[in-house]
């Protein structure tokens, strides 16, 4: 069994928890100094994470390891090493967030990445179900009056397409719609 309905409900909500993406990066010709700078910004971004985690101003946060990879300009400039550290947070408190990335922001081999938006899981369920309802609401209302009014000036009710319409690109409006 199948049941279609055609309906469509719209919520908007404020979001409750955003996820922010950023790197510790830095890129030059000393190895050593490379790894050494950028162990040191993605340990200062850690450090400073647990300490929002610890105040309930951010849900959790993850550090990836570090990425590095060498290249050359043209064939006779030097090795450039660059090397970076993915990290990533989920912020509850946007004020914070705000602060946090503006500051992050005018650091030295720090690089902001997105933003995303989002709700929580139980928010999402709940809002979920109500636009389902809300959709099934609109598409019964609509059903009802549609079928209540003549059809484009015809006194009797319109005609639905047949099983042999099901498949027709014109989709029911040839002239077989209603026969049968």
């Amino acid at each position: 069994m199948q049941i279609s309905v055609q309906g469509e409900q719209r919520v908007r909500v404020a979001p409750e928890r955003a996820d922010l993406s950023l790197a510790a990066s830095q890129e030059g010709t000393d190895r050593a100094k490379v790894v050494a700078d950028v162990t040191a910004a993605a340990n200062e971004i850690g450090r400073e994470l647990e300490a929002f985690k610890a105040a309930g101003v951010v849900e959790r946060y993850s550090v990836q390891a570090m990425r590095t990879y060498a290249w050359k300009k043209g064939p006779h400039s030097p090795e450039r090493i660059t090397a970076s550290v993915d990290i990533t947070a989920r912020f509850v408190d946007f004020e914070a967030l705000g602060g946090y990335t503006a500051e992050a922001a005018a650091r030295t081999g720090v690089r902001l990445g997105w933003v995303n938006w989002a709700l929580t899981d139980a928010t999402a369920d709940r809002l979920r179900d109500e636009c389902i309802a809300g959709a099934v609401a609109r598409a019964r209302s609509g059903r009802r009056r549609w079928r209540g009014r003549p059809a484009r000036g015809r006194s009797r009710s319109p005609r639905w397409p047949t099983r042999a319409c099901w498949g027709c690109p014109s989709r029911g409006s040839c002239s077989t719609a209603g026969r049968g």
